[in-house]
């Protein structure tokens, strides 16, 4: 397994969002994410729909294998953290 600490952040509409570090294994990639709400207003977040592209190759989110809970509504001023884990569906699990 290869990991790398990654500290880059994302703002957009008032939602920060910062990757944490990332394991790549060769039948899954975990990315660990913190989103926190900097706006005054509740803000609705859907990560764990959305597929990770690299290169050619299209992973799918496996919602069972990650920890904690990112989506959803995060309220004014509130930090969720998850670790969010794709299959690469080519490969043997």
């Amino acid at each position: 397994m290869n990991s790398a600490n990654v500290s880059g952040e994302i703002v957009c509409g008032g939602l920060s969002i910062t990757v944490g570090e990332i394991a790549i294994e060769s039948d899954k990639i975990t990315v660990g994410l913190t989103a926190v709400n900097k706006s005054k207003d509740l803000l609705s977040f859907y990560l764990d729909q959305k597929n990770l592209v690299i290169g050619t190759r299209q992973l799918d989110v496996n919602m069972f294998l990650g920890e904690g809970k990112i989506s959803g509504e995060i309220q004014p001023n509130v930090e969720k953290t998850a670790a969010l884990v794709y299959l690469d569906k080519r490969q043997k699990t």
